[in-house]
């Protein structure tokens, strides 16, 4: 159109598929492996739910799945069975993406590019819920979702029988309903997440003369997240006992698609301006770049008691609804739960009285309870210039500060959604210096980096509850870190036919960490209790960053047999490996400050890559391609958590006080493109 060039885009790809959430201790893998990496405990010993050790399933074990007969009884009395393999962490999701672009040609030395995009994402994952303690495990190690079925179903108007055989307030609660329906104790709840994303990018690019260009623009984001979780699958049961976590719900029991645990919506806003002057003449080249952004954060809770906004007053988180009990003795009315052969319950809506006028959380004044705009300014600078020597060497140097603001689940708690203490930007000071050569078969690249991690926040938050009951939430901000290391590549052309490709990568990442965690009050006030502050301390100094291997060699040959084909082999040995770890768990108070988490051993992956070309006309070819991975099959740890809590009964910063995931196996990839 003229000097425009306009494009529409859309795509999506529905999915669905079981997942793996949960580390295991190497044992219940593979304990000669386990032995091999000096795991001395015994695997004969009960775990601390009093069942049997899981051992030796092999690196694919999944405990997420079962078997489950969905029985029933017709009105015949006849049992009809409906069995199937049921994964309880599920993966589903739909993220559609729109995007139309404008790209305008001004003239010559000017253009301007405008992008506005929407994505819509609907979704959410799977996983088991239950009002009981544990739940048992067959013996191929899988869930027992065939008694968890059972235990659901067994109540179907059959006296003494079933969950409420039992005098628990929720069988008298039953009872008073006259309610003959059976209680699911356990079921697959739906946790959802969805989101509506909006933003505008545009660009503008300005040629002043043959050496200097200038560049800038604004992007702007707006982003409504809902989250909430969903009776999914209520595995023979009824109906959900919820006791009473929605201060907004008329009823305790929930059926399938009715929402339990949490509900609430998360806003963000983001404005952001950068610029970039870009200098080149004979052999320098040198640029300067700027950028700031502006983000806001909003939460809206749909499960807390809506707060009534009047002209006078406000009164915060105070109309919804009230559980009443009323406890009873063959009639008579007891002061507490302790002999009562019988109960009334009833949900009532919690009145306001104001100047002669009654609310409730059906009242028009009544707004569901949301915190203040959060807002957090962030920066970037970043230059840096080349120079190259001759036509084959050149030499170059970049440097960057950033200070950005802090992830969403940093600023408020995710489940209380109270806003977080000690909210301070993440930073980063970086310098890199490099080096490339440039011929026709020889090629190299030497990068050297240095890389400063301040106030980087951690997964973990700390809590801390008052003596009057009123529970803080800190983040920790100190998690700060020294990145720095060398990185080398290089390619050479031994001849038409192949090429000899290779890299090393040594890295020297540590935590410089040793902090306190203070707490503060809304007002910003340190929180004291008998005359001193309240103070937790972490010490991660010299501690390695973990989650990913610190050094890697790689070697890779490439052959092409036509200028239409090509196969290419690759090797990786990957070292260095340090278990991630909770920050909170290396503290001077327990002895544990400064230990180094457990390094994973090293392993070697071999890749198979090759394709070949199909030519059709001038103007249509098809490229086919088929990537084996782990071409080896090699068995190896890809992730690791040290001193899993959740899978493993030890602490000793060693292997068998580790919880991991093992590397995935042989895979392959077959890919059909068409161009036309």
């Amino acid at each position: 159109l003229g000097n425009h060039i306009l494009s529409l885009s859309a795509m999506g790809a529905p999915q669905k598929h079981g997942q793996r959430s949960w580390k295991s201790d190497i044992a219940t893998y593979d304990t000669t492996l386990a032995r091999e990496l000096g795991d001395n405990s015994s695997f004969d010993t009960l775990n601390e739910d009093g069942n049997k050790r899981i051992v030796n399933k092999g690196i694919a074990y999944n405990k997420h799945w079962g078997y489950l007969d969905r029985w029933s009884v017709d009105v015949n009395g006849d049992t009809i069975h409906s069995n199937e393999i049921l994964n309880t962490k599920q993966n589903y999701y739909h993220k559609p993406q729109f995007a139309l672009r404008d790209f305008w040609k001004v003239n010559d030395g000017l253009h301007i590019s405008n992008i506005l995009y929407a994505s819509f994402g609907k979704g959410g994952g799977t996983s088991l819920k239950e009002n009981r303690e544990d739940f048992e495990y067959d013996k191929n190690g899988q869930i027992n979702l065939q008694k968890i079925y059972d235990d659901n179903i067994q109540y179907n108007g059959r006296e003494g029988t079933g969950p409420f055989s039992t005098q628990s307030e929720e069988s008298m609660y039953q009872k008073a309903l006259g309610n003959r329906e059976s209680e699911a104790e356990t079921f697959l709840r739906s946790s959802i997440n969805n989101h509506y994303w909006y933003g505008l990018l545009s660009t503008a690019n300005l040629e002043l003369n043959n050496s200097i260009t200038l560049s800038g623009g604004m992007d702007l984001r707006h982003y409504k997240g809902e989250h909430y979780a969903e009776v999914y699958d209520l595995l023979g049961g009824d109906f959900v006992y919820d006791p009473n976590i929605n201060k907004l719900n008329p009823s305790l029991l929930l059926r399938m698609g009715d929402k339990t645990g949490w509900h609430n919506d998360g806003l963000v806003k983001w404005a952001g301006i950068f610029s970039q002057l870009e200098y080149s003449k004979g052999s320098l080249s040198y640029f300067f770049n700027i950028s700031g952004s502006n983000t806001a954060y909003k939460r809206v809770d749909y499960f807390k008691k809506k707060d009534l906004v009047l002209d006078d007053k406000t009164y915060k988180e105070a109309l919804g609804t009230t559980m009443i009990t009323e406890y009873y003795f063959q009639g008579e009315r007891l002061p507490s739960a302790t002999g009562a052969d019988s109960l009334h319950k009833e949900l009532v809506l919690d009145t306001i009285w104001h100047n002669g006028t009654p609310y409730t959380m059906y009242s028009k004044e009544a707004q569901y309870s949301a915190t203040d705009w959060k807002w957090l300014r962030g920066y970037t600078i970043k230059t840096g210039a080349n120079y190259n020597l001759d036509e084959h060497n050149n030499i170059f140097c970049n440097v960057g500060y950033i200070s950005k603001a802090p992830k969403f689940n940093n600023v408020y708690d995710l489940y209380s959604g109270e806003t977080l203490v000690n909210i301070e930007n993440e930073e980063v000071n970086a310098i890199e210096v490099g080096y490339s050569y440039r011929s026709t078969y020889f090629s190299a690249n030497v990068n050297t980096y240095y890389t400063k991690w301040k106030n980087k926040p951690s997964q973990t938050f700390v809590e801390y509850e008052d003596i009057d009951g009123i529970k803080y939430k800190s983040n920790i901000n100190g998690m700060d870190a020294l990145h720095q290391g060398l990185e080398i590549d290089f390619a050479y052309k031994l001849n038409t036919k192949f090429t000899l490709e290779g890299l090393c990568s040594f890295g020297d990442w540590k935590y410089t960490s040793s902090e306190e965690v203070r707490f503060y009050n809304e007002d910003n006030r340190p929180i004291i209790e008998n005359g001193e502050a309240v103070v937790f301390d972490f010490d991660a100094e010299g501690v390695h960053v973990g989650d990913a291997a610190q050094t890697q060699f790689g070697l890779s040959i490439r052959y092409e047999p036509t200028h239409k084909s090509y196969i290419k082999i690759r090797g990786t040995h990957f070292d260095n490996h340090y278990a991630d770890f909770d920050p909170i768990s290396l503290s001077e108070e327990n002895g544990t400050g400064g230990t180094e988490s457990w390094i994973t051993p090293a392993y070697q992956l071999i890749d198979m890559h090759c394709g070949h070309r199909i030519r059709l006309s001038k103007k249509e070819n098809i490229n086919i391609r088929l990537s084996i991975l782990n071409l080896l099959d090699k068995i190896y740890i890809s992730d690791a958590l040290n001193n899993d809590k959740h899978n493993s009964m030890h602490s000793d910063f060693d292997a068998k006080s580790a919880g991991v995931f093992f590397g995935l196996g042989r895979r392959t990839n077959l890919s059909l493109q068409y161009n036309f």
